[in-house]
């Protein structure tokens, strides 16, 4: 019974230990950055398509170990893939690649991140460009109304002085109604005489007799056509479970829009097991 007491006391300090602490054990980060409890629940929060969570996931396991360079990678494929938001993304990217050149080496590449930098800074030159053209937009429109506005006036004004100098031609007919007309005598001048038909100055020139040899026909030969090369045969890939088009991309060593490009219509929220891909040619 003595023994039974103490065992039942010990379990009921441990279990009071564990809610004191609460949930201390996840603020340990583990030797393998995959490894890291928080981390390994983004990935399977973002299996689920649970995008929002995944993030704040991935987020924590860079609080607790900021060494952990996949939790940045998988904050730049949320930011770029779900989230658009290219600035972001381009962020995480660069702090996956210079932790990873950090602890793997300078050696250390990722083509599949890199392709996703490229997409991440033209999405964001994008965005400069449409800035620049609405704020030149707006510019411009009110230019126009400065313009149309003096314009406006300009009409105005020409309308006022018709006015007035309609009203003074009246005055003006008015008051010469009885006077005399003033005649103008007509001009006494000559017509002047028709021209002289010249026979020998109005002749049209004669062409030189003779005959002209017509040029033989040229033959015209067509260029050789090169025979193209053939075609490289088609890759295809199978969707495991767990699957999202960056992994497939990254797994082939093949960029994502070259992934997005041959299966066009593809939605990257709905992959099914077991379907089907297209793998471009690398």
């Amino acid at each position: 019974m003595v023994r039974w007491g103490l065992r039942v006391g010990g379990s009921v300090v441990l279990g009071l230990s564990l809610l004191v602490s609460g949930c201390g054990w996840l603020e340990r980060a583990a030797g393998d950055p995959k490894q890291e409890a928080h981390y390994m629940q983004g990935e399977n929060l973002r299996r689920s398509s649970m995008y929002v969570p995944a993030r704040e996931a991935f987020q924590k396991a860079i609080e607790i170990n900021p060494a952990n360079y996949f939790a940045h990678q998988e904050l730049g494929d949320l930011y770029y893939q779900y989230f658009n938001d290219p600035g972001t993304a381009l962020y995480h990217y660069r702090r996956y690649l210079e932790i990873g050149q950090r602890v793997n080496g300078r050696t250390f590449t990722d083509p599949t991140t890199e392709t996703c930098i490229q997409g991440s800074e033209f999405k964001l030159a994008e965005r400069v460009v449409a800035r620049l053209a609405r704020e030149r937009s707006t510019v411009e429109l009110d230019q126009l109304k400065r313009e149309n506005d003096a314009l406006r006036q300009q009409l105005t004004e020409a309308q006022r002085q018709l006015q007035i100098r309609a009203l003074e031609a009246r005055n003006a007919v008015g008051t010469g109604a009885g006077s005399d007309a003033v005649r103008t005598p007509s001009g006494s001048g000559t017509t002047p005489p028709p021209p002289v038909n010249n026979p020998t100055t109005n002749r049209p020139p004669t062409r030189p007799t003779g005959l002209v040899q017509p040029e033989p026909p040229r033959v015209h030969t067509p260029p050789s056509t090169p025979t193209p090369p053939p075609a490289p045969a088609p890759r295809t890939y199978k969707v495991k479970s767990g699957d999202t088009p960056m992994t497939i991309a990254r797994a082939n060593g093949i960029g994502l829009p070259a992934l997005l490009a041959a299966n066009p219509g593809l939605d990257a929220r709905r992959l099914k097991v077991g379907q089907t891909l297209q793998l471009p040619p690398k």
